[in-house]
């Protein structure tokens, strides 16, 4: 269970929301699980199609895949999109994890930063310095 909310809160960007009312908040977590059961789903249709355990499949591959693929099917006509579709499925496909068995990653909290930079200073001091009253 903790691997699946991992891989919402930091492929699918749910660590940080950007909503301020506890509604825009449900709808962001909403919409990110839903893409979540989407990309599950198209593992599961990669690994049913091309024969590969569907839990050794890359989730962060999937994610990128599917970005790409996106585009391409939104400009590309009608005919081309079930082929299109195929390939995306055989490329996720090949997207396998290798097995490493014995390897252990350290925890460790980390954040990056998103949007801002760090305050280094104090908010009066940067409104002092920037002319904004407060």
């Amino acid at each position: 269970m903790e691997g699946l909310i991992g891989e919402i809160k930091i492929w699918l960007g749910a660590d940080v929301l950007r909503s301020k009312t506890v509604e825009g908040t449900r709808k962001e977590l909403y919409a990110r699980i839903i893409a979540f059961n989407l990309i599950r789903w198209l593992i599961l249709k990669a690994a049913e199609e091309h024969g590969e355990a569907a839990d050794r499949i890359s989730f962060a591959a999937t994610v990128r895949l599917r970005a790409a693929f996106s585009l391409k099917m939104s400009t590309a006509p009608f005919w081309m999109l079930p082929l299109l579709y195929g390939e995306l499925l055989e490329k996720i496909a090949g997207s396998i994890v290798p097995c490493r068995p014995g390897r252990v990653d350290p925890r460790m909290k980390r954040r990056d930063q998103k949007h801002y930079p760090i305050l280094k200073i104090s908010r009066a001091e940067w409104r002092a310095l920037n002319g904004i009253a407060a």
